[in-house]
């Protein structure tokens, strides 16, 4: 009779949680575009001679269209912060401003609040970028601030033709994605999820 008494239970709980709304999605759903969940100030790290100005001017660029992270709440501003670096090395000091993570002196990365570009393919995109030097420079600034923002994961090319995701790493040589400079729905739900945690 217990035993039976306790199935009872159960199938009530189930069935009361399945009831339950999802408030984290109602939550989501209910944040306007523009409304400010998480301000990530961050300072700019660049090599001697390079264009600081350009940097900060894309910067400004992402964070002001609509296509970006803000559509979730993430506002960048460029300032002076203890806590956030974003920059752009080149293939000597790559390794130094990333370790320890290896990158061959070829690749950009993000270790703990440092996010770095890498120089020669912000002066000139990598071959697998069909796009202009402006919407690349734009996908990699957006790349960073996702790490930023606490995203670790790259998730993969979704098919043929499909759009790149911005947290995509980038490809080696070529991909079947459509590349593009924007946070897909993909990324938008893994860092709102961070948001709402």
């Amino acid at each position: 009779m217990l035993r039976i008494s306790g199935l009872i239970a159960a199938i009530l709980l189930v069935i009361l949680f399945a009831a339950l709304p999802n408030t984290s999605q109602e939550r989501r759903s209910e944040v306007p575009r523009g409304d400010v969940d998480q301000t990530l100030v961050v300072e700019l790290d660049v090599p001697e001679g390079f264009d600081r100005a350009a940097l900060a001017e894309v910067v400004r660029e992402v964070d002001a269209d609509p296509r970006g992270w803000s559509q979730i709440g993430i506002r960048v501003e460029v300032g002076e912060s203890t806590t956030y670096r974003l920059g752009v090395a080149t293939a000597a000091t790559m390794a130094a401003s990333c370790a320890p993570w290896p990158t061959a002196g070829r690749f950009g990365c993000q270790a703990g609040p440092v996010a770095m570009i890498y120089q020669p393919w912000w002066d000139e995109p990598p071959p697998w970028w069909e796009g202009s030097v402006d919407d690349y420079r734009r996908r990699a600034v957006n790349h960073e601030i996702g790490h930023m923002v606490g995203l670790r994961r790259h998730p993969p090319c979704p098919g043929p033709g499909g759009p790149l995701p911005v947290m995509a790493l980038p490809p080696r040589d070529e991909t079947q994605c459509e590349a593009q400079s924007w946070p897909v729905q993909a990324d938008l739900d893994a860092a709102s999820g961070l948001l709402d945690g």
